[in-house]
């Protein structure tokens, strides 16, 4: 599974994930394979950077 995110300063950046079907999946950011924790239904942090800013989901209006 892949998702599209976008950071704070509105760059976007391609999240993926192998074990989709599992309980608690784990998340990686596709360019740099620095891994994520999940916050919430649209919202990414990476693991090893706790100041950092969110990554939100960008959904698709249309």
């Amino acid at each position: 599974m892949q998702l599209t995110v976008h950071d704070t300063f509105g760059r976007l950046h391609s999240i993926l994930t192998t074990d989709a079907d599992t309980p608690h999946p784990r998340w990686f950011l596709q360019d740099g394979n620095r891994e994520l924790v999940r916050l919430g239904d649209d919202m990414f942090m990476v693991i090893d950077q706790p100041n950092a800013a969110p990554l939100r989901v960008v959904h698709e209006r249309g």
